[in-house]
């Protein structure tokens, strides 16, 4: 091999690889924005379509794709709107769009997005753009990121990390600056909703605990509001794409006025009429409480009341609206922060991020794991690796055994969720290892260790160390998690926590008194010579009362019982052990 050496800082072009500037993309649910650092300060891009551009699409039977503020301006062919709830989830009904003699997915048009957005980034820049930081709820779970990546691929982009976006936002903010307090940002956008408790300390940004809901946001107060306006206008037409954006604007003039008149035309039809603020504030109280009852969960999981919480932070358009700002600095008992643009705070922070990856940075950001990660086990049990709330990068190993005499394979079947049952928990993957040696039941050892990388991902590896034999999976799904069933998996947890905690202390001592009695009637099998007939029939007397005791649900009295086989087995293995040194001996 031969070599060139060169003085510092003459290397030729050649060697030389500038991969332009990495930027950050807030891509948002509504509206999308791009930013850098210039000067040691983060700004948005100002943009051919503004610094904020619509996350929008129209899709023409003539083939032309318009993006952006073009879709939003044109007419005729299919305009489309909020992709980003549709991201990772192919199992519903609505995810793949049939337009323009074409069937097309969210990864698909979002992507569509993202090249919208880098283009005219490069035009502004005068620089080609290949790299970025992407922001994405702290909610999305692995089919989501995953799909996110692989828009950006698509887009002609390399995702550098997919930074969460309550965490972007506090980022923005400069919080690191204040090692003293706790702060609290309330992300709610066009689709999604976060909530995320962070602490700065010693230059390490540490998420406390991290809430939301994917499936509420501002998409949701225009349906109330749409709903308020239907109610005055008999035969009001259905709720499709153009007249969402018509609802939208009236909506967002919320924020400044006390009422608004309005007059829609629509394919040729004028509605007219007024709405009042108060009015609109009470339609959208349930869905203004649903995200005080995350602000409330999240608190808990951080064991904090609200006093603790030294400022709150407002992040997401939807914040604008007078009615959020006063249920939350009703609820914290504090005004929040406001001195940033709500729309653009996140942007913001995945530029900071994108310039600490190219250039370095004195930060380190700690994101946590949303939802727990784990394994099934014996009677349908799940034992949590990585509980929620763990701060990532994270990898734990754990070690566990085989069940039966002379298992050769392993299954394991990765899941998340809170709940203590495989059934009430999502399925995510599973991985077989194979080759183990044939050893008695608990004498071989399998190591399991999950790996959460930055960007929320988890790879399972699971390695019989006898033999080395290893097999690993990436969890990447080619499926999503539902909306319903992600907010039921949320919601129903802590309501249901005793209630699963109980099951599993009674399937739990079942497993303990199921090895028990196959333990001793093996001994019995192999060495119950050593035993009197009376001793032999006591102990299958406490065998027989401890299996019709598992028949029942009553954890004190097969508790009960199993103690009394212990202390009788335990006896027996004393025997058992004096024959075993008395036949080495002789």
């Amino acid at each position: 091999m031969l070599l060139q050496i060169c003085e510092p800082g003459k290397t030729p072009a050649p060697h030389e690889k500038d991969l332009g500037p990495v930027i950050g993309i807030d891509l948002g649910t509504t509206l999308s924005a791009v930013s850098i650092v210039h000067k040691n300060k983060p700004m948005v891009l100002n943009l051919a379509d503004g610094r904020l551009v619509p996350s929008a699409i129209r899709l023409t039977d003539g083939g032309l794709t318009l993006v952006g503020k073009n879709a939003i301006d044109s007419h005729g062919g299919q305009l489309i709107l909020s992709i980003k709830r549709l991201m990772g989830q192919p199992d519903l009904p609505e995810s793949t769009i049939i337009a323009a003699g074409k069937q097309w997915t969210a990864v698909e048009l979002s992507a569509l997005i993202l090249k919208h957005l880098k283009t005219q980034a490069e035009s502004v820049l005068k620089k080609p753009i290949s790299q970025a930081v992407i922001t994405v709820p702290a909610y999305f779970d692995d089919a989501a990121r995953n799909a996110t990546k692989q828009a950006a691929l698509l887009a002609g982009l390399t995702p550098l990390r997919l930074l969460n976006e309550p965490t972007a936002a506090a980022l923005a903010y400069g919080l690191e600056a204040n090692p003293t307090q706790i702060f609290a940002v309330y992300d709610l956008g066009g689709g999604t909703f976060d909530f995320t408790l962070l602490k700065p300390h010693q230059g390490v940004f540490q998420v406390l605990s991290t809430g939301g809901d994917t499936h509420l946001g501002g998409d949701d107060f225009d349906r109330r509001l749409y709903t308020l306006i239907a109610q005055k206008h008999p035969n009001f037409p259905p709720l499709d794409a153009t007249l969402q954006l018509i609802i939208r604007r009236l909506k967002e003039r919320f924020s400044q006025e006390e009422r608004i008149d309005y007059t829609i035309s629509y394919h040729s039809q004028f509605y007219s009429g007024t709405i009042y603020a108060e009015d609109f504030s009470k339609a959208c109280q349930p869905e203004i409480e649903r995200t005080l009852s995350v602000c409330r969960q999240a608190l808990a999981d951080a064991q904090l009341e609200t006093h603790q919480v030294g400022q709150v932070i407002l992040v997401g358009g939807s914040t604008r609206l007078k009615a959020i700002s006063h249920a939350v600095e009703s609820f914290f008992h504090q005004k929040p922060l406001t001195h940033l643009q709500p729309d653009e705070t996140v942007a913001l922070g995945a530029g900071l991020i994108a310039h600490a990856l190219s250039q370095g940075s004195k930060t380190l950001l700690l994101d946590v794991t949303p939802l727990s990660l784990g394994i099934e086990t014996m009677g349908g049990l799940v034992e949590k690796i990585i509980p929620r709330n763990t701060p990532i990068p994270a990898q734990v190993t754990q070690h566990f055994t085989t069940a039966v005499d002379g298992q050769t394979a392993l299954k394991i079947h990765v899941l998340q969720g809170e709940r203590e049952q495989v059934a009430d928990c999502r399925s995510l993957a599973h991985l077989s290892l194979k080759g183990i040696p044939p050893l008695p039941a608990g004498s071989t050892r399998i190591s399991v260790t999950f790996s959460v990388d930055v960007d929320g991902l988890l790879t399972v590896a699971a390695q019989e160390e006898l033999t080395g034999t290893t097999q690993s999976v990436e969890v990447n799904p080619t499926y999503g998690l539902s909306q319903s069933a992600l907010l039921a998996l949320l919601k129903n947890d802590l309501a249901h926590a005793k209630e699963d905690y109980a099951k599993r202390i009674l399937m739990e001592t079942k497993l303990l008194a199921e090895q028990l009695i196959q333990a001793t009637q093996k001994a019995l099998t192999i060495d119950g010579c050593l035993l009197t007939t009376k001793a032999t029939n006591l102990l299958l007397l406490d065998i027989n009362n401890l299996e019709r005791a598992a028949l029942t649900d009553d954890v004190e009295a097969i508790q009960k019982h199993i103690q009394t086989l212990k202390l009788a087995a335990h006896n027996f293995a004393q025997l058992r052990l004096e024959h075993a040194v008395k036949s080495l001996t002789q």
